[in-house]
C-alpha cells in the first residue's frame, strides 16, 4: 500500500474549520434541547412527540462524539 498524497496546509486547515463548526452546531443544538424551557417536549406525557424530540436530542450529542473522534 501506498501512504496517500500530503494534503496542504491550507485544505488541512479548511477541514479542521468545517470540523469544528459543525461539533460547535451539534454541541449547540444538544445544550438548547437540555434547557428547562424545552424539557417538557422530552417527557412521555407528550405522547405524539416525546420519543421524537428524545432521538433528536441524543443524536446531537452523538454527532459531537463521531466528530470529535
Amino acid at each position: 500500500m501506498t501512504a496517500p498524497p500530503s494534503m496542504s496546509r491550507q485544505n488541512r486547515l479548511r477541514r479542521v474549520l468545517i470540523l469544528c463548526c459543525s461539533f460547535a452546531r451539534n454541541l449547540a443544538c444538544y445544550r438548547i434541547g437540555r434547557r428547562s424551557e424545552y424539557l417538557h417536549l422530552m417527557k412521555p406525557e407528550q405522547k405524539p412527540t416525546f420519543n421524537f424530540w428524545r432521538v433528536v436530542n441524543g443524536n446531537f450529542i452523538d454527532m459531537c462524539v463521531l466528530e470529535r473522534g
